[in-house]
């Protein structure tokens, strides 16, 4: 677990100092309004380097049905964008509630690999994705 939550840690670190960089949609204000593609590339990666986890990417909505989403690794939440809602001052890394819970209700859970296929093919392009994965896994290298 302390493997799962450094990695999340730095990955965060990295979308927040590198944000114009990555190239995503909505990116260049992160954590503010880059849920969807935060989430995308941390479940990619997470799944990579912990493959025998379960990981997934949960699509929530409020009562103005405005979205957010955030990432469940064995059932514990990684929401790394949540420092976008005023009343929180970090990410969330291993908590076993979300606690945005009566805020935001779960309508769709996605494996991370299909929300991938999902983020590609409704939200972003492969090519943007790609670069983006590329750069964060580059960076990764230098992560020890």
């Amino acid at each position: 677990m302390d493997d799962l939550i450094k990695l999340s840690k730095f990955i965060r670190s990295l979308f927040a100092k590198e944000k114009e960089k990555i190239g995503l949609p909505f990116f260049y204000g992160f954590p503010n309004n880059s849920c969807e593609g935060s989430s995308c590339l941390l479940a990619w990666i997470l799944i990579e380097k912990f493959p025998d986890l379960s990981v997934e990417v949960i699509h929530g909505k409020d009562k103005e049905s405005e979205s957010h989403f955030w990432v469940e690794v064995d059932g514990l939440i990684f929401d790394i964008t949540i420092d976008q809602f005023p009343e929180f001052s970090e990410p969330i890394y291993g908590y076993s509630n979300h606690p945005m819970v009566n805020q935001y209700t779960e309508i769709k859970r996605y494996f991370a690999l299909e929300f991938l296929y999902k983020y590609i093919n409704y939200s972003a392009n492969i090519e943007d994705v790609n670069q983006a994965y590329n750069y964060v896994n580059n960076a990764l290298t230098k992560y020890v």
